[in-house]
Parts: C-alpha cells; sequence; structure tokens
C-alpha cells in the first residue's frame, strides 16, 4: 500500500475527458482513491463540480462530497449538501438541500437524480418548483427533461399560479405548448371556478380547459355536468359532449350536447332535451332547443316537443311541431 500526499496546483487525469483540480490531495494505491482538499474543481466534458472536499475513486469513476458543491452542466446549476457523481455513466445524485437554477425554473428539494447527458431531472422525494411565469408545482416524484421541456408529477402532484390551483394523481407538463394534463381525481380551481373529472387538460396560454370523465364545471352561476366539457374561460363559452346537465338558479336543463355562449347569453341543446324551472313550475321536452338565457327565450327545434306546466296540482299538457316560449309575470306561451 503506498501513499502519495500532493500541495499546491493538484492535478488528476484519467482519460481524455475528466480532470481534477485541487489544491492538495492524497492518493492510496491500493484502493486507487483520491482525497481532494480545497479549491476542489472537477471537470467531465461539459460539467463541472466545485467543492472543497472531494473523494475520487479511481475504480468506480464515483466522486462523492459530503460537506457541500455546485454543479453546472450548460445553463442549469446544481447545489447540494452531498452528491455522488458517477462520472463513466453521466449520472449524479443530489441529497439535502438540493437547490437548481435554470433560465426556465428553480427547483428546491431532497433528494434529486441528474442525468447530464439526456439533461433530465428526477424527483426522488418531496419537490418545489417555480416556473419564469411566477407557477409553483409541488411532487414527491416524477421527472423533467430541461432539454425537451417537458415533465411529469406524481405522488401528491399540485400545482399553484396566482388564484389558479390544480391537483391530481398525475400532473403531466409541456413547456412548449404550455399545456397542464391532469390524469386521475383532477381538480382545478381558479377564483369562483372550479373543475373535477378524470382527466382535465389546461392550456395556459389560450386559458382553455377539456375536462373529461364524470366531468364537472361550477361558476357562481351555474353548475354543469358532463361526460366531457369544454370551456373557453377569454371568450366565457362551453360545449358538453355526452349526456350533459346544467343547473342555473331555477333552471335546470338537460341534453346530450350544449352550447352555450356566457357573453350573449345565447345556446343550444341538443338530444333529448329536458328543461325545468321550479319557480316557472314547467318542464319541456324536446329533440333540440334554442335559448336565450338574458330573455328567457325558449324556441324548440325538430319533433313533437312536448309542454307540461303544473298549476296548483293540477298539469297542463302541450304538444305542438314547434314550441316558443318567453317567462315573464305572467306567463305566456306562444305556438
Amino acid at each position: 500500500e503506498t501513499d502519495v500526499s500532493a500541495q499546491g496546483n493538484v492535478l488528476i487525469q484519467q482519460g481524455d475527458t475528466l480532470n481534477v483540480f485541487a489544491d492538495s490531495a492524497s492518493y492510496n494505491s491500493l484502493t486507487r482513491q483520491a482525497k481532494l482538499f480545497e479549491d476542489v474543481v472537477l471537470l467531465n466534458k461539459n460539467q463541472k463540480l466545485f467543492t472543497d472536499s472531494l473523494l475520487y475513486d479511481m475504480n468506480t469513476k464515483i466522486a462523492t462530497y459530503v460537506s457541500g458543491a455546485t454543479f453546472t452542466n450548460d445553463t442549469t446549476q446544481l447545489t447540494s449538501e452531498k452528491g455522488y457523481y458517477y462520472t463513466a455513466f453521466d449520472v449524479a445524485y443530489f441529497k439535502n438541500d438540493v437547490l437548481v437554477v435554470n433560465p426556465e425554473f428553480s427547483l428546491k428539494a431532497d433528494t434529486l437524480r441528474f442525468n447530464t447527458k439526456t439533461r433530465v431531472v428526477h424527483f426522488l422525494g418531496p419537490t418545489l418548483i417555480s416556473t419564469k411565469d411566477n407557477g409553483k408545482i409541488y411532487c414527491e416524484g416524477g421527472f423533467y427533461d430541461i432539454r425537451n421541456k417537458k415533465a411529469e408529477f406524481y405522488q401528491n402532484a399540485q400545482y399553484v399560479k396566482d388564484t389558479q390551483e390544480a391537483m391530481a394523481d398525475v400532473i403531466v407538463y409541456d413547456g412548449a405548448t404550455g399545456i397542464y394534463t391532469l390524469e386521475g381525481n383532477a381538480n382545478f380551481k381558479d377564483e369562483n371556478r372550479n373543475a373535477t373529472a378524470d382527466v382535465i387538460k389546461y392550456d395556459e396560454k389560450n386559458d382553455q380547459t377539456i375536462l373529461t370523465g364524470n366531468a364537472r364545471y361550477q361558476d357562481e352561476q351555474q353548475d354543469v355536468a358532463a361526460d366531457e366539457i369544454f370551456y373557453d374561460a377569454k371568450n366565457k363559452t362551453y360545449k358538453t359532449s355526452g349526456r350533459s346537465e346544467v343547473k342555473d338558479g331555477s333552471q335546470t336543463i338537460m341534453a346530450d350536447k350544449l352550447d352555450f355562449d356566457d357573453l350573449t347569453g345565447l345556446g343550444i341543446a341538443e338530444g333529448n332535451v329536458v328543461w325545468r324551472d321550479t319557480v316557472q313550475n314547467f318542464v319541456l321536452y324536446a329533440d333540440a332547443a334554442d335559448y336565450d338565457k338574458e330573455s328567457n327565450y325558449v324556441k324548440t327545434k325538430g319533433g313533437r316537443p312536448l309542454f307540461v306546466s303544473i298549476v296548483e296540482d293540477d298539469s297542463l299538457f302541450m304538444k305542438a311541431d314547434t314550441l316558443i316560449s318567453k317567462m315573464k309575470e305572467p306567463d305566456t306561451l306562444t305556438m
């Protein structure tokens, strides 16, 4: 066994790409382990590791530090208290007080795995990501592909931005398109809006939301349930597919498909339409109907619509090719 000590401008080279600099070092020829101290810099391809104390194993090509270090890879910088850098496999593990800074995001974590070649970060414990547009994502597992700006977050995955909150079994993010997909027990909130579904896809750039499977959307005025709901927050319009139900005050509309514009108050209901008003005490059955929310105007289309009005525990039935209803005081019905 031979121990070698070196002082001042120490350089260790292994292969064509790895160089380690330090102020002092000791080397055990039997174990082939080098201990480096003070102003240690490890260079491997495009990666740089800065620390004051480093153990480097020449056999396994693993660099280990336990007293803090900074690791850089292109525009990404990582710092942590402990780390293990597998130089032969381009993989590094970072533990304890991990901080990642990148032009696209910053990240705090307990434990990370980073592939320096593919530039994919894997989250191995509680992790908080802050994006450049003020969004925050929390998870306890997942990955972030820095190069392709794509990520998956799971295990208690949550997203917050301004008044927006979201959670799901898995949150998938595509940074190129600005689309978040919430998969499994998905919930999205924004001020007075609340949406739940099996899957929710949110287009951040266009402020559009698609809810699929057991979809439900609620705001201050209405409660919408359907197999699928498409909501455009900028234009205040929504569309549904599958058996749908909309509750708005005393009125409930059920249909196979609904299309509504909140700005104009105009809507179209299609397929087995049932329109119920608990204040006006009527039920309207039709194949399809056009309606104006502001004026309470309804015009049926197709088939033979049926109007049922309940007055003093008695029912009035009315059929026609077309029914047009405009509810006022007193009620009027024209055909």
